[in-house]
């Protein structure tokens, strides 16, 4: 194959991975991009604040509210107020964020096991 046929190849199979990820993750009622925040949380060995999930995601801080605060209100994270600053929000995984974080870390491992499968 061509250079230009691997690389029509490779988006579709992206696009199809993406696909599936997204419907299997709708049985959680789980966007892709709140599974990646949550997963972004739980990264941090202290709770993070909004801005330095931010720049580890390398979004802007108003997608990253904005998505905190439908995690918040679906009750997989929470907000604690800073030690050191009051003005300063931590974001925390709630034990349903932490719940849920590891039912879409199954599915992804099941799709991942599974395409495994089939390369063999």
């Amino acid at each position: 194959p061509s250079p230009h046929e691997l690389v029509r190849f490779f988006i579709h199979t992206d696009r199809l991975h993406r696909s599936l990820v997204e419907m299997r993750m709708s049985d959680l009622n789980l966007h892709r991009s709140q599974h990646i925040m949550l997963a972004c949380v739980s990264s941090f060995s202290e709770p993070p604040t909004q801005r330095q999930i931010a720049e580890k995601l390398d979004i802007s801080a108003a997608t990253v509210a904005v998505t905190i605060k439908k995690l918040e209100a679906a009750g997989y994270l929470e907000k604690t107020q800073s030690d050191g600053d009051s003005r300063c929000n931590r974001i925390v995984l709630s034990e349903k964020g932490k719940e849920i974080l590891i039912k879409a870390k199954d599915i992804l491992s099941e799709i991942d096991s599974a395409e495994k499968r089939r390369q063999k």
